[in-house]
């Protein structure tokens, strides 16, 4: 994604080049009139793109970021399941309502990271 953002921004630069270079010249007729409108509306569609892109991008670094932190979170939760010693907790024990609620919790969230992880990319 980042390799395919610099190209667009390379080929942004060469059509901003190109449209100051045609802006100094006196355009006559209506051909060059209707080149640089064109060109004018294909670097402004690349600056979008461009504008998008840069927002994805930025959209998945922070995602990954909030993966390493639940990645992380979990291994912490993972010590509550290799001390859990359910004989020891009465079963009125507001411990056990705590855990019951992360156990819902978690299966909830699992449930839902799949339906959406399993809808099609929407690129």
């Amino acid at each position: 994604m980042q390799s395919q953002l610099e190209t667009y921004r390379h080929l942004s630069e060469g059509m901003h080049e190109e449209l100051e270079r045609l802006g100094g010249l006196e355009l006559e007729g209506q051909d060059e009139q209707r080149k640089l409108r064109e060109l004018k509306d294909r670097t402004q569609k690349l600056d979008e793109k461009i504008r998008w892109q840069t927002d994805q991008l930025a959209r998945v670094k922070e995602l990954s970021s909030f993966c390493k932190q639940a990645n992380e979170l979990l291994d912490e939760l993972g010590v509550i399941v290799g001390r859990l010693d359910t004989t020891i907790i009465p079963d009125d024990a507001p411990v056990l309502i705590s855990l019951t609620e992360i156990a819902d919790k978690v299966s909830a969230f699992g449930d839902n990271l799949h339906q959406q992880l399993d809808q099609p990319l929407h690129l």
